[in-house]
């Protein structure tokens, strides 16, 4: 079981108690980060389009998932308390949730949800156009909602800093690029696709801000990178647009929670309590 030691602060913000980390942490997960992750230089990540995806999630995808990051995925699946627990689809392919449908908008219409893909197409150009942005670190996260934006415990592990590997040599995994491929396609054909935007969960209250305690590896965007600054006034351009088309209907995440989802890692939801 991971150990994580902490210290409590004594101020809070917004109902929400700060918590800080001492540099102690121990655990089989946390052996697997310290031994790769500072011997790993800087990961570059390629945005690649913005989809509507199932429930009408809002989501960035990024065209595979880089070479570094499927090696700290397969190292925990390999551990033994993780052999028996398959990773979730939602982590086999790159992305980023952007916006959630609010809990009592009523479902989108085929013309909506038309509009809606337009807007997003519209920025699939200027995506392209756009340098791979920079990871700087990965974080294990424990957190009480799922937008994270509500962190209980957070550890960094920072990349390496190198500026010897060239853009173009960063390998990635071509299978995370054939799952995006395939979500991405199965987002066009909208009279068949739908049912499944207006499918019931994923919805702002319910399930992304709701109480929810659980583990998890992520990356989170690096601000001090340049390409990442830009690709956050793009996210911004189209958040102007959908809210401009469906006042009301979204909720978007805060842009200091937006983050890739490595690999959940132990979930404390279920576990028996002591009252």
């Amino acid at each position: 079981m991971d150990v994580c030691l902490i210290s409590y602060s004594q101020g809070n913000n917004n109902n929400i108690t700060w918590i800080k980390m001492t540099t102690t942490v121990k655990g089989s997960i946390h052996d697997i980060l310290d031994d790769i992750v500072p011997k790993t230089n800087r990961i570059e990540i390629i945005p690649y389009k913005i989809i509507v995806a199932r429930s009408g999630v809002l989501t960035l995808a990024f065209k595979a998932w880089p070479k570094p990051l499927m090696d700290i995925k397969q190292r925990i699946n390999d551990l033994p308390e993780f052999r028996d627990t398959s990773e979730n689809f939602g982590t086999k392919w790159p992305k980023i949730t952007l916006a959630s449908l609010n809990d009592d908008v009523p479902p989108l219409t085929l013309d909506q949800l038309r509009n809606l893909t337009a807007i997003c197409q519209e920025f699939d150009a200027k995506l392209q156009q756009m340098d791979p942005i920079t990871l700087a670190n990965c974080s294990v996260v424990l957190f009480s909602s799922r937008s994270l934006e509500h962190v209980l415990c957070r550890v960094d592990y920072a990349f390496k800093r190198s500026q010897d590997l060239p853009s173009n040599e960063q390998a990635y995994d071509e299978e995370s690029y054939n799952i995006v491929k395939s979500v991405v396609e199965e987002t066009q054909h909208l009279e068949e696709y739908i049912h499944k935007v207006n499918a019931p969960g994923h919805r702002w209250k319910i399930h992304y801000n709701s109480t929810h305690t659980e583990s998890t590896l992520v990356c989170f965007l690096n601000t001090d990178d340049k390409a990442t600054c830009r690709l956050l006034d793009l996210l911004e351009s189209c958040r102007k647009r959908v809210d401009e088309l469906l006042p009301d209907y979204y909720h978007w995440m805060s842009q200091d929670s937006l983050h890739l989802s490595i690999r959940a890692l132990e979930n404390r939801s279920n576990r028996p309590r002591d009252d």
